[in-house]
């Protein structure tokens, strides 16, 4: 069966087709394994999980364009990685995962917000 759970509740396949409840297409169909959840919980997880996706997805040319600036440009991000790697004591590989997630967590944020303004939204 792969991918294909069914609700122990409802015989109506959960992920049919790798993900048809919330438009997966499969990347994702392993997170319908939980076995203890009920099935509307596994639904309405998918669905907010989806939702976030999408929404990310949808900025990455913001993310994209923005990540240099908050590399090269923003001082504090320099001492971001002192307080990775110096004082919190991680190690490179660790430091380097939360350095590049602290940028996309930035560019994500202002993406989300030049997405509002009216004008910037008619040029993208």
């Amino acid at each position: 069966e792969g991918l294909l759970k069914h609700c122990p509740t409802n015989p109506k396949p959960l992920l049919a087709g790798g993900g048809q409840e919330c438009g997966l297409r499969g990347y994702l169909g392993v997170l319908a394994d939980f076995e203890s959840d009920p099935c509307e919980d596994r639904v309405a997880f998918l669905r907010r999980l989806c939702a976030l996706l999408q929404s990310m997805g949808s900025c990455t040319l913001g993310i994209y364009l923005l990540h240099l600036f908050f590399h090269q440009r923003l001082p504090f991000m320099g001492r971001l990685w002192d307080v990775f790697r110096v004082r919190l004591g991680l190690g490179d590989m660790i430091s380097a995962f939360l350095y590049c997630g602290v940028i996309f967590l930035m560019g994500y944020g202002v993406t989300l917000v030049l997405k509002r303004v009216p004008l910037v939204r008619r040029l993208v």
